[in-house]
Parts: structure tokens; C-alpha cells; sequence
């Protein structure tokens, strides 16, 4: 988010379109208010870091899986 806030400034600032500039700032500062909390090790929306999502390991075939006994 910090990167495209820089982007958007910086291109609002070249083209002098006032509106990505505004956008700009806004990502930029809400990039780096998840990032100085992603630091200091407080979650947010559930995450300690915002951008990484964890992938479930993968699951077995279904042939080496124990079969259930049903009663």
C-alpha cells in the first residue's frame, strides 16, 4: 500500500490531478499504519502481518487416508 501511495502521488503531483494525490496519501498513510502495527507485533484483522495469508498444508490422496467405520 506504500508503494502505490507513492505512485499515485507522484503521478497526481506530474499530471496535476489533485484526486490521485489525495488517494495517494491516504494509501500511503493507512500502509504505514498497518505496517508500524504489523511491527510491533499487534494483529491486525486477525493477522500479525496484513499482507501474508497462510495456505493449508496439503491433504493426502484419498487412498492413503484411514477409511471410518461406520455403526
Amino acid at each position: 500500500m506504500i508503494i502505490p501511495g507513492m505512485v499515485l502521488i507522484m503521478i497526481g503531483l506530474v499530471a496535476k490531478i489533485a484526486i490521485l494525490q489525495t488517494l495517494g496519501l491516504i494509501l500511503l498513510l493507512v500502509g504505514a499504519v498497518l505496517m508500524v502495527l504489523g511491527a510491533t507485533g499487534r494483529t491486525v484483522a486477525g493477522h500479525r502481518h496484513y499482507w501474508w495469508r497462510r495456505i493449508p498444508p496439503p491433504q493426502p490422496p484419498l487412498s492413503t487416508r484411514p477409511s471410518r467405520v461406520r455403526l
